[in-house]
């Protein structure tokens, strides 16, 4: 399992490659991370008297042991992902269904959200109220 780099999050300085001025063996707070596209390619860290020394490049970093609030938060994090994803899926086996259901063969996102709708509408065992909730919902997708 991959430790996240974030801001608060802590590391310890194992090396020196690029002429930072923190202590080898000494652990720091992250107060910065700098990004290559996505990914995160070097951090600046806070001691804990509060000073902050050059950039750290990842080479240069350990990431220190989990605590039981991070390991509880990096699976909080997992399970929304995942969450997430299961929405995604079923949103897109939804669409797919809708599709050939009605011989479509592009997705149009308007059409599909005025067929969900007039569907909601048809449906009796639906009260108005909630009719309203559910189509807020669409509109707002």
């Amino acid at each position: 399992m991959e430790k996240k780099l974030k801001v608060g999050g802590r590391i310890k300085v194992v090396a020196n490659t690029c002429s930072h001025s923190y202590q080898i063996g000494e652990t720091y707070e992250i107060n910065h991370l700098y990004y290559t596209g996505s990914q995160v390619t070097s951090v600046q860290a806070r001691s804990s008297n509060g000073t902050t020394g050059n950039v750290l490049y990842l080479s240069d970093i350990e990431c220190v042991d989990y605590t039981i609030e991070e390991l509880e938060e990096f699976n909080k994090d997992l399970i929304d992902q995942l969450e997430a994803t299961k929405k995604e899926i079923s949103n897109n086996e939804e669409r797919i269904a809708w599709m050939k259901e009605n011989n479509i063969t592009e997705f149009n996102e308007t059409e599909f959200k005025a067929f969900k709708t007039l569907t909601l509408l048809e449906d009796d065992s639906i009260s108005k109220m909630e009719k309203a909730k559910l189509i807020s919902e669409l509109v707002n997708q």
